[in-house]
């Protein structure tokens, strides 16, 4: 099972640093375009003018983006804020996020439901983070190529998981939520329940 576990993470890893490297080349593409037309432009010629702007735009976005991968690439390696507030919304986010290369891979469409208010984990915010992060990578690695998984989460810190087949994945990733102090439930049904300790709310 651990094995199970490595190797889905690893894609996921994997799938960030292509990322990374595809907006990096892209970046360096548009930056060399750029260059190449500086050699021969003519301020006096508006169309190189365009068309220099236009590359210089492109440059940016890949600039932006990249720096995007290699935050989320970031996010989910880091360690010791264990005890900072997350809001659970945000770590959805952020899996979502990292998930994305498997999902565009695997041609798997993923949506998230979330509540407009926040809800706030208690506990090891990081240790809940990795196992709500290897409990997705199991639900997707459970569904063919071209399916879909639909995640919904309530107030009281339950996330609804639909589209993944619970014989599949839903017993084998019961052990670690639970040793977060959460609990799986699927009763034989076609969704499963992971609820997950969040902070007490006071009425």
């Amino acid at each position: 099972m651990a094995e199970r576990y490595l190797r889905g993470l690893a894609r996921v890893n994997s799938g960030q640093g292509h990322d990374a490297r595809v907006q990096l080349g892209n970046l360096t593409l548009q930056i060399g375009l750029v260059a190449e037309i500086l050699k021969r432009a003519d301020a006096g010629d508006p169309e190189v003018r365009k068309r220099l702007d236009q590359h210089l735009d492109k440059a940016a976005r890949a600039a932006r983006e990249l720096h995007q991968a290699l935050e989320r690439i970031l996010a989910a390696t880091r360690t010791g804020d264990g005890a900072r507030s997350l809001d659970l919304r945000e770590a959805l986010q952020e899996i979502e996020a990292l998930l994305g290369p498997m999902l565009k891979e695997r041609q798997i469409a993923m949506s998230v439901q979330a509540p407009e208010n926040s809800v706030a984990l208690d506990g090891d915010r990081d240790a809940i983070r990795q196992v709500l992060l290897v409990a997705l990578v199991e639900a997707c690695e459970s569904i063919p190529d071209g399916g879909k998984l639909e995640l919904r989460l309530d107030l009281y810190g339950t996330l609804t998981v639909i589209g993944a087949a619970p014989s599949v994945w839903a017993g084998a990733v019961s052990g670690i939520v639970e040793d977060i102090g959460g609990a799986v439930t699927s009763d034989g049904r076609p969704e499963v329940e992971i609820r997950l300790p969040i902070q007490a709310r006071t009425p």
